[in-house]
């Protein structure tokens, strides 16, 4: 929430299929508020969240490719990149990302 104007710009978060034992970090944020940070930092939280969790084996992450912003984030704040996947839900093939 951009506390400023009172409105929410965007979401971070885990989807958790059956266990905790693999988490996917998703977020997505407003295109006005790409550049600020804000992405990194809630990323980062959720991130220092799920590390905390002794269930939590791995945390994985993907992005489209042409999303070089998201990419750069998933870098910076840990992930290590392992190549190209398809994802059924994207109908697409993405960069995939674990920690």
């Amino acid at each position: 929430m951009e506390k400023e104007l009172g409105r929410v710009i965007g979401a971070a978060g885990f989807n958790v299929l059956t266990t905790l034992n693999e988490v996917e970090l998703i977020f997505h944020f407003a295109k006005n508020a790409w550049g600020k940070g804000y992405a990194r930092e809630a990323a980062a939280a959720c991130v220092h969240f799920a590390k905390m969790n002794p269930k939590v084996m791995k945390i994985y992450a993907s992005a489209d490719p042409k999303n070089t912003g998201s990419l750069k984030i998933l870098e910076k704040i840990g992930f290590k990149y392992k190549g190209m996947k398809w994802f059924e839900d994207t109908n697409q093939e993405e960069a995939y990302y674990e920690i």
